[in-house]
């Protein structure tokens, strides 16, 4: 299944493609496998404070477990990353867990596939 963005001239100019059919595990998964530099990270996906200049300008203790989605985030993973900001703040756009980069949600960059 595929989504088609097509320009006035009848041009493809872009395509979204649903891998999920044919992916054999989850994107983390898939990324530790194929030893990808930059892997999937924990985010607190459902932290949010009372408007959304607040929640990404939030700098203190990390969000509580809570906030993370216990499938992607082991409840073991939390309390390294509650160790690694034991002693400075975390920041919704800054943070920085090891090995990663900073803390926005993205998809790792995988190998491409010529279909």
């Amino acid at each position: 299944m595929a989504i088609k963005v097509i320009n006035l001239n009848g041009e493809e100019v872009l395509s979204i493609k649903d891998f999920i059919r044919i992916l054999p595990s989850s994107l983390a998964k898939l990324a530790k496998d194929w030893k990808v530099e930059t892997q999937k990270e924990h985010f607190p996906h459902y932290f949010f404070l009372d408007n959304i200049e607040s929640t990404l300008n939030y700098e203190g203790g990390m969000p509580a477990y809570l906030y993370f989605e216990p499938k992607r985030t082991t409840q073991a993973e939390y309390d390294e990353m509650v160790l690694e900001f034991k002693n400075k703040p975390w920041n919704f756009l800054e943070a920085r867990y090891p090995g990663t980069l900073p803390c926005v949600p993205r998809v790792p960059r995988l190998p491409t596939v010529a279909w």
